[in-house]
């Protein structure tokens, strides 16, 4: 055999041609045997929940039916490898599922790319975070400013900025509706209810804010300067910016071929294509393929991003720019959050009235996952897709390692951050207060249901519905408590109980008043009946005050469900709601003083002063609670 083999090999050198065929079949085997090794490779590769990265698709699929069969893209990568998975139907009615044509909307997730155009402004030297954003702006474009605290990019990430919630709504239903971002901002902007930089208040209209510095500063519209500094240079060809979609065609096409759908008591509801324009559009309007979150997504973890021209921009967007601690525990970092799963993540969400969505990356591991869905409400889908590569936080160290030398007493009564605090929505602040209960020195129970656990001096462990989040603690400069909750705190209130009164006392006066005009009601057609007329001296003015108490609730009432259905108010509704208010208002007063001026005149009815004493404690009482909300600053 030696002999043969020699003897073959002699042969072989003889022959060129057939030695370059054998080499060549060498390395292609060579070759073969190296890619399978390398798949073999990926698919034993774990993410760091400890699920493998080819359990990933049936990890989604699981999800996804039990969502009741609604669309889910999601992606998810380690390094170069990704694998992505379609599940569902992008309409349901017609049977069409869901695939790489699927086009989502980001919702919140948009912020994202604002954050990241700052940072490429910065990192050119145009933009400067930690500036007033004022020197940016058109002179006097903020017109609801209550302090003269500077405001900052900065703040604009960290949602520090002070606004409250808008009330004026930020999208519409038509396109002929649309308008400038300078215009949208001005047109919605909400007042300035805390000193920047003290309070942590999700804001739309922040973010939004801060994408027209970017046009101010860039000199482009931002919807054209993402596309040149982020869309383009990562290849997301299927993704669109603008409100109505008209910056990327086949997105557009693609869009309206996609149902949206929602899950309530009654099952699984169809809202069909359920498109609507965000004004404010930086903020979430972005929409594309999973396919282009994915390339967006891995573009934030890997060190050579063609986003950025140096490393150190990227580590800085990534580091920790505000706390739960006193400086100890990271929970944000220019615009996104830290969360705290199996290991801590860097993510964002997102939400519109027709999908949900959630990005979570991890830089260490340079691992991540992107998900999209055409659920409304659906960001528990995305929370248990991302627990399926980042896992849960049980067993994460942040919840174990605070050290307590001392207890803080975080009882109360707190209102959110992101709520109303002048205007006619005020009430809804009253309303929807969070009473924390202590149980212990160190638990705390809100509502029953959800626990708090103090886990650090300043640390505090909350769990609900088997999430565990974390939550800081201090005290403000007024000597108010606050509950640190990432994007979102929790200010403690010591007017909780008059507020409240104020607004029982406010309902109990309408439910009398209407139980007295049905008595005056049945006398009236009693005296008709009987042919007698007999009145009391400015009878007429306080009937009329009594009519206005029942009207004025039933208004608040209208503007909830406008408020609620169209995810804010016209400026006409909310000066009709404004105007209305004030005119009872005016009836109250009136009806007051008439009352007091009838007590103290040669009143022949002395027998009827009691009614003018109801009617001046029951109508003061009626213009103190407007007065007390402030409804007329919703409409000036």
């Amino acid at each position: 055999y030696i002999k043969k083999y020699l003897q073959g090999v002699v042969e072989m050198k003889k022959n060129p041609a057939v030695l370059k065929r054998i080499g060549l079949l060498c390395m292609v085997l060579a070759f073969m045997i190296s890619m399978f090794a390398v798949n073999v490779q990926a698919a034993e590769k774990t993410f760091p929940s400890g699920i493998k990265t080819d359990e990933f698709e049936k990890a989604v699929e699981s999800v996804a039916k039990e969502s009741s069969g609604v669309s889910v893209a999601a992606a998810a990568f380690s390094g170069d490898d990704a694998v992505i998975k379609y599940s569902g139907y992008a309409d349901m009615e017609n049977q069409l599922p869901a695939d790489e044509n699927a086009v989502y909307e980001w919702g919140s997730v948009s912020k994202t790319m604002v954050w990241v155009s700052a940072m490429q402004l910065y990192e050119q030297g145009k933009l400067d975070i930690d500036a007033d954003i004022r020197q940016y702006l058109p002179q006097g474009f903020l017109k609801k400013l209550t302090y003269d605290t500077p405001i900052t990019l900065l703040d604009l990430m960290n949602h520090t900025g002070g606004w409250q919630q808008t009330a004026y709504t930020i999208q519409v239903q038509e396109e002929n509706e649309i308008m400038p971002l300078g215009e949208a901002l001005q047109y919605s902007e909400p007042p300035q209810a805390f000193k920047p930089g003290t309070v942590s208040s999700y804001s739309n209209w922040g973010a939004a804010l801060a994408g027209y510095v970017i046009e101010c500063v860039s000199g482009m519209k931002y919807g054209d300067y993402v596309h040149k500094n982020i869309l383009e240079p990562l290849g997301m060809e299927h993704t669109s910016i603008m409100p109505d979609h008209k910056d990327n065609t086949w997105v557009r096409a693609q869009r309206e071929k996609m149902k949206s759908y929602v899950i309530d008591m009654e099952g699984l509801q169809s809202l069909g294509t359920n498109m609507t324009f965000i004004n404010l559009y930086p903020a979430g309007a972005v929409t594309g393929t999973i396919e282009d979150m994915l390339k967006y997504a891995q573009a934030l973890v890997t060190e050579e991003s063609p986003l950025f021209r140096k490393k150190e921009t990227s580590d800085k967007l990534f580091s920790a720019t505000a706390f739960y601690d006193d400086g100890k525990t990271p929970s944000a970092c220019h615009g996104f959050f830290f969360m705290n799963r199996a290991i801590d993540t860097i993510e964002h969400s997102g939400a519109t009235d027709a999908f949900s969505s959630n990005l979570a990356i991890d830089r260490e591991t340079k691992t991540g996952v992107v998900v999209l869905t055409n659920q409304a409400g659906g960001n528990a889908v995305c929370t248990d897709i991302t627990r399926t590569v980042f896992g849960k936080p049980d067993n994460n160290p942040v919840f174990n390692s605070g050290e307590i030398t001392g207890t803080n007493d975080i009882s109360g009564q707190y209102y959110t951050s992101r709520g109303f605090f002048h205007g006619q929505q005020k009430i809804f602040s009253i309303l929807s207060m969070i009473p924390i209960e202590k149980v212990s020195d160190d638990e705390y129970t809100v509502g029953g249901s959800v626990k708090i656990k103090q886990i650090g001096n300043q640390l505090y462990k909350m769990e609900q519905g088997g999430e565990s989040l974390l939550l800081g603690f201090d005290i403000d400069e007024n000597g108010n408590k606050v509950i640190r909750g990432g994007g979102q705190d929790y200010v403690e209130t010591n007017h909780f109980y008059i507020e409240l009164s104020m607004v029982a006392i406010y309902v109990l006066m309408a439910v009398v008043s209407i139980f007295c005009l049905a008595i005056k009601l049945i006398m009236l057609i009693v005296r008709l009946v009987k042919h007698q007329r007999k009145s009391f001296l400015g009878g007429k003015l306080i009937t009329l005050a009594q009519i206005a108490k029942p009207l004025s609730v039933i208004s608040v009432v209208a503007m909830t469900i406008v408020l609620d259905e169209n995810m804010g108010l016209s400026r006409t509704q909310g000066q009709f709601f404004g105007v209305i208010q004030l005119v009872f208002m005016i009836i109250y007063i009136a009806a007051a003083i008439v009352s007091a001026i009838l007590i103290f005149s040669k009143n022949p009815e002395k027998s009827g002063n009691i009614r003018y004493i109801l009617s001046i404690l029951s109508n003061s009482l009626a213009a103190a609670f407007i007065i007390l909300f402030e409804l007329w600053c919703f409409w000036i």
